[in-house]
């Protein structure tokens, strides 16, 4: 399962979900977001992780490529990638 904007709260919380139900959650954000993922320390042991950015086709073709290099297969996507560019919620 790939999970975009998995180096997030959010991302997170999907992939550590994931693994509880036994799939192998691939992480999958920006560059420098994944980079900072500690798979031990966000309780992501057995994650994989991979830089990928939505909106540029290479980058999702590439990182599909690095998700199934393993012989792993793809059971399905989470769309959690987001940019909060309105900070109304901050004010709240």
């Amino acid at each position: 399962m790939i999970v975009t904007g998995g180096a997030g709260v959010i991302g997170q919380a999907i992939c550590r979900r994931l693994l509880q139900s036994d799939y192998v959650p691939v992480a999958a954000d920006l560059k420098p977001a994944v980079d900072e993922l500690d798979l031990e320390r966000d309780g992501l042991q057995g994650a994989l992780t991979v830089a990928m950015d939505v909106s540029d086709r290479g980058s999702i073709a590439e990182a599909v490529g690095l998700a199934v290099a393993d012989g792993e297969t793809v059971a399905g996507l989470v769309n959690c990638a987001g940019v909060l560019r309105d900070s109304f919620l901050g004010e709240l």
